[in-house]
């Protein structure tokens, strides 16, 4: 989901982009990578290699019609000192035509790993095997080069690896570089070159428009448009579409979206229209006026595309290339009603700042008191705040708060904050602030702060100077030990932790792609000086607990959790469809937990009084889940007194049922399978009818009941929902033993009641 989701939106900037448009303060750069002539000076990188490659299979590379596919098998090794995480699915091999430059922009073709992960222990040798796939409508002729070898192209998230060839220079080697750094070359002399000597489907040119429309003319905002389009000559099917619809009142104001054929609900073929339909949203922010579609970009499968402008009522090719081609009569709608009641397209100015309680421990509340000019009121405020605790001169830690209440005042609006709560103590320094209105639109306005000049600066002249301090002093609990998975070994780190120490081990994401383990010798330690470990999410909005106590056999663990904000949906409570998504992580799904998710004050204020429940959500691909993929898992639970849901998993998550998902598929050396379990955190809407120990829900208790509750006690299988409510007979959240033996007495006669 998360890719598709990326994909989408650089298709939608790209889209904007080729329209002739940028955002403010946004440079375009081409980034390639480069060799060095001299690399003598450059430090040695070590991480993830490639030792070797072949063709599998007997494919003649020099004889390829197009829809082929080949493989291609790199042998990887770790020459470095630690584990290292291989993401095949950010390793590529990228072809360029022969004869053709950098600076030509040339088309190139690339074939990318599947998804999944794994770790290579130092001096540890795995196989990855890419398929390139040659689209069925390449063009014939020509020798593709193999160009670039990517390993862990991550944007900076993983230490990649890259080799690249220029056999202009010497076509003998690949040119290497880790992690920035020089490494051994590959030695290569084009044998992975190929040819597409064949095809039985060429396509050459791009899908040229030959009508569209856009139905209704007149739609209320929020509401829905269909925009219908026919092309002429078209050979591969369409698979990207982008529009700009421009505001005939406001020329500033503009509706852009972009879709995939991916998203067949908003993008599709329609075999009984004969024509392509995008099915657009208009939002419920847009202004009342007429709309008219002055831009369409349209990609085709075989890597064709062009771009439409509109000039005087047709759309044309905005190249100029296809001069030849119909100039298509643009569509356009107007939107007659719009819930859009304000009017409010400037954002808040900033105009004083001032830290109230300056002093202050890391579970209390900041107060700061803003001055804005706005129109409409603030909606919310986000800061910033940096530390040097290195001394070093450098930050090394970071604070970003966002206000839980904002009250205005006569002097301004006063805003609350809760400090992060497992922030590393010390002075911090403030860096910026983002002001949101309440407005429809949302308008937001970022200022930033010069320590040195001790002025505020921002968008919209906003230039002054604060007349007290910024910056903040936080004390952390002296029996808390906070530590960095990413940057310590935590193994080492509390070996010399007093006995019954809270250890917060911070930086196990669920966005991180570096794998990191909590290894055995960390989880030994933990239950010898019986400490208690929290591994919170980035934001501190869920955290999960163990304690030393509770673990019953020390494993190598992954272990990560996010709280997603608040979200409107169906959510398995039609009468109040609001809920928070958790997610979990873990490579052992029998290893001891406590979950704690953070609930804010305006959720429960929308829940009511009603109480809250947890449910087990089962994901299948990118769609909705529905009713029947909920499962609860506990209901009618409270807010502890710090504003947590606390839910106790003494067995493990294995007892919510099966996990949603696999992160990594493990390899011999370090193997491990991290599933993903996900949760919805809802208001209970009605009073549950369970009756306790009442399993089969057949009216009475006996055998039948009883059995079912051995079954789960024996792990063979699961209760879930409010058949688990009627077994847990005790109800303390859990189906155990003790259940078991009450149940047992009372259908044996041994015991009046349960």
């Amino acid at each position: 989901m998360y890719r598709k989701l990326k994909k989408r939106i650089l298709w939608l900037v790209a889209a904007v982009m080729l329209a002739g448009l940028c955002f403010p303060g946004m440079e375009v750069m081409n980034v390639r990578a480069e060799e060095s002539s001299d690399t003598s000076q450059d430090e040695y990188g070590k991480g993830i290699k490639i030792k070797d490659m072949w063709l599998e299979g007997d494919t003649e590379l020099s004889n390829l019609k197009a829809g082929d596919a080949f493989e291609i098998t790199l042998l990887l090794y770790n020459d470095s000192d630690k584990d290292a995480t291989v993401r095949p699915n950010y390793c590529s091999l990228t072809w360029r035509k022969k004869g053709e430059s950098a600076s030509d922009s040339p088309k190139t073709l690339s074939c990318d790993g599947t998804y999944g992960a794994y770790l290579l222990s130092p001096g540890e040798e795995k196989e990855l095997t890419l398929e390139m796939q040659i689209g069925k409508y390449e063009s014939v002729g020509g020798e593709w080069q193999l160009q670039y070898i990517n390993l862990n192209d991550a944007n900076g998230a993983l230490t990649s690896t890259v080799y690249f060839y220029d056999p202009d220079r010497d076509n003998t080697k690949m040119t290497g570089r880790c992690g920035g750094n020089r490494i051994e070359d590959l030695p290569y002399a084009g044998e992975m070159d190929f040819t597409v000597a064949s095809s039985e489907t060429l396509d050459t040119e791009p899908p040229f428009l030959g009508s569209i429309s856009v139905t209704p003319a007149e739609v209320k905002a929020p509401g829905n448009v269909q925009l219908k389009f026919k092309t002429q000559g078209e050979i591969a099917p369409i698979t990207d579409v982008s529009v700009r619809f421009m505001s005939e009142d406001n020329l500033s104001y503009m509706l852009v979206a972009a879709y995939t054929s991916d998203e067949k609900d908003e993008f599709y073929y329609s075999d009984a229209e004969e024509c392509y339909i995008v099915e657009y949203t208009v939002p419920e922010t847009t202004l009342e006026g007429t709309y008219t579609l002055d831009h369409l970009s349209l990609h085709d499968e075989a890597g064709n595309y062009i771009n439409y402008m509109n000039s005087d009522g047709k759309l044309v090719d905005q190249s100029g290339e296809y001069t030849d081609i119909p100039k298509v009569d643009t569509c356009k709608f107007t939107v007659t009603e719009t819930e859009m009641t304000d009017r409010d397209f400037t954002a808040p100015r900033l105009a004083g700042i001032e830290v109230l309680n300056p002093e202050l421990s890391a579970s209390d509340t900041l107060k700061v008191r803003i001055q804005a000019e706005e129109e409409t009121g603030i909606s919310s405020v986000t800061m910033t705040y940096v530390c040097d605790n290195s001394t070093e001169g450098t930050y090394n830690s970071y604070l970003t708060i966002h206000s839980k209440s904002i009250v205005k005042e006569e002097t301004g609006y006063i805003c609350e904050f809760d400090i992060v709560p497992y922030c590393a103590g010390g002075v911090y320094d403030f860096e910026s602030i983002l002001l949101t209105d309440t407005s429809l639109n949302m308008n937001g306005s970022w200022s930033y702060y010069d320590k040195r000049s001790n002025l505020v600066t921002g968008g919209n002249q906003v230039s002054f100077s604060p007349q007290t301090s910024l910056s903040l002093s936080v004390t952390q609990a002296e029996d808390m030990q906070l530590l960095d998975i990413r940057t310590d070994n935590i193994a080492e780190k509390v070996k010399n932790t007093e006995e019954g120490t809270t250890v917060v081990v911070q930086g196990s994401l669920m966005d991180e792609l570096e794998i990191r383990l909590f290894t055995a010798e960390f989880w030994n330690v933990v239950k010898e000086k019986d400490l208690t470990v929290i591994v919170p999410d980035e934001k501190a909005n869920a955290e999960i607990v163990v304690k030393g106590a509770d673990i019953k056999k020390a494993v190598d663990l992954e272990l990560k959790v996010q709280r997603e904000d608040r979200h409107r949906w169906y959510a398995g409570t039609p009468e109040n469809d609001i809920y928070y998504p958790v997610h979990v992580a873990t490579t052992d799904a029998s290893f001891p937990i406590t979950v704690r998710i953070r609930i804010e004050q305006d959720f429960l204020h929308q829940c009511g009084e009603n109480p809250l429940r947890i449910s087990r959500v089962y994901w299948e691909g990118d769609k909705v889940p529905m009713q029947d993929d909920l499962v609860l898992i506990k209901d009618n639970l409270k807010v502890t007194d710090d504003g947590y849901l606390e839910i106790n998993f003494p067995n493990g998550l294995q007892e919510t049922g099966i996990a949603t998902k696999t992160l990594d598929e493990g390899t011999t050396g370090k193997s491990l399978t991290s599933q993903v379990f996900s949760f919805f955190v809802t208001p209970s809407t009605k009073t549950s009818s369970v009756t306790k120990g009442d399993i089969s829900g057949d009216g009475q208790i006996n055998l039948v009941d009883l059995m079912q509750c051995l079954n789960h006690v024996g792990r063979k299988e699961i209760l879930s929902g409010e058949v688990l409510q009627a077994a847990d007979i005790d109800q303390n959240g859990n189906v155990n033993l003790v259940d078991l033996m009450r149940l047992l007495n009372y259908v044996g006669r041994k015991a009046p009641s349960l």
